[in-house]
């Protein structure tokens, strides 16, 4: 989009989600502002979908779906291409959702974004990371094909992490 264009699209993106008479507030109900954000990353429409989650995760942080939410923003964010943004939404989740539903599939996406951004001992710690943690799941087979194809012994464990980054 022209930058004018994305600039109005995101503006007006952002209102649909704002009650009209406090902006602070949402004016949809939490499934509809889920479901209107989902339906927007599935259509490629990332800044509706990162507008739509950010406001499910502010106004409903506390939700069984925010996990989920925080996710789909880095989704948007690695579809687009906005890497390091995607790896921040992906280390949000590890951070404020450490024991959710999402941490395997984050772990693996934020090693992508990090692959792509020539990161490699950040991806492949994460990659590590899942195999050890989360051996038995799908995100699991997906790590060791990363770190084959890296070069990398998937069967050595993960180094600590570096203090510059969390977690």
């Amino acid at each position: 989009l022209p930058p004018e264009r994305a600039r109005r699209a995101n503006a007006m993106a952002e209102r649909r989600f704002q009650s009209p008479s406090d902006p602070s507030a949402p004016s949809m109900s939490a499934d509809t502002i889920f479901n209107e954000a989902f339906n927007g990353l599935v259509q490629g429409n990332t800044d509706l979908a990162i507008q739509g989650f950010s406001s499910f995760v502010t106004n409903f942080p506390t939700s069984e779906r925010a996990d989920d939410a925080q996710y789909y923003i880095g989704e948007a964010y690695y579809n687009s291409k906005k890497l390091p943004d995607a790896v921040a939404a992906f280390t949000k989740i590890l951070r404020d959702y450490p024991t959710g539903d999402k941490v395997a599939s984050s772990l693996y996406k934020r090693g992508l974004a990090e692959v792509a951004l020539r990161e490699k001992e950040n991806a492949v710690e994460d990659f590590k990371t899942v195999l050890q943690r989360y051996p038995n799941s799908p995100e699991a087979g997906l790590a060791r094909s990363q770190l084959e194809s890296l070069g990398v012994d998937p069967s050595k464990s993960a180094r600590p992490s570096p203090a510059r980054r969390r977690p």
